[in-house]
């Protein structure tokens, strides 16, 4: 077979109207990084970047460490898994701080990996390097759903939605332990814990920053420290908006997020997995 690699959208699009015009039998795998199209035995790559080459050599030396190592990760319930808390004094809009802080964990996921004994030092530290963007999308492929999509004659006559479910677990073990870090340093922060979100914790008290640091350490973690002024909290339903100035970037930046219960958590579910039909109903679309 022979990979045909490419980065151009539009002659993607092209390609896949000219095959369905001219009605050919094709197929077309799809992932939130790439697109192949298999015709008459060649694979046209389309990539979405061209920083997905470092995406895709990141993903490939994290998938490497982790087969080497030889741990296996047992499935983990999806509803086991908590992304977010939020604590529940600010349902009442009272005691409302104009200041608070935001702790980072640095590098969380691939942390995680690194602690397990599922990456190496050194893949950890290359893969660092190339950047934020690429090291979450190269984790994040971990748990890569790939649409595939086949025609005949021109017309689509099946698509299917296929996992490594394998792979899979090895992301949603670093999603359910940081998460269980998360809601150990919630517990013992008490009224001074606002809310978390998948890897940063909120918090009221200036003087306990260095507390949750010292936490954050004792997991594995390293951590950086955000001063958050202008803070506003609202409720809007059964969703908090959280609205503050981020000094740095000197604009004001909002968070939504739903009160934890299990309605929320479906619906948060279903989101999720309507991305991936969101991405089938555009190819038809072209």
């Amino acid at each position: 077979m022979k990979i045909i690699a490419k980065n151009d959208y539009q002659e993607m699009k092209t390609f896949i109207s000219m095959l369905r015009n001219q009605k050919k039998d094709f197929e077309i795998h799809q992932t939130s990084h790439s697109t192949t199209i298999l015709f008459k035995g060649n694979s046209y790559l389309f990539v979405n970047k061209i920083a997905s080459n470092m995406t895709f050599s990141a993903f490939n030396m994290i998938k490497k460490d982790i087969v080497k190592s030889g741990i296996e990760i047992d499935h983990i319930p999806r509803f086991d898994i908590r992304y977010y808390s939020i604590n529940e004094f600010l349902r009442s809009e009272q005691q409302i701080p104009d200041e608070c802080y935001l702790i980072d964990i640095n590098s969380a996921y691939l942390t995680c990996l690194l602690n397990a004994g599922m990456v190496t030092k050194e893949t950890f530290e290359r893969v660092s390097h190339y950047g934020k963007e690429v090291r979450l999308k190269s984790v994040g492929m971990l748990a890569t759903n790939k649409n595939i999509l086949k025609y005949k004659e021109g017309k689509l006559v099946s698509h299917d939605l296929q996992s490594d479910s394998h792979l899979r677990n090895y992301f949603f073990y670093c999603c359910y332990q940081t998460g269980q870090v998360m809601n150990s340093i919630a517990d013992e922060l008490g009224n001074d814990f606002l809310f978390y979100w998948v890897d940063g914790i909120f918090i009221r008290s200036k003087s306990k920053v260095e507390f949750v640091k010292s936490k954050l350490s004792e997991f594995g973690f390293n951590s950086k420290v955000k001063t958050l002024k202008d803070v506003n909290f609202k409720n809007i339903g059964e969703n908090m908006h959280f609205i503050y100035t981020d000094e740095l970037k000197n604009k004001r930046k909002k968070y939504v997020i739903p009160y934890f219960n299990e309605e929320n958590a479906r619906n948060f579910k279903d989101f999720i997995n309507s991305l991936s039909k969101e991405r089938l109903a555009k190819f038809e679309a072209i």
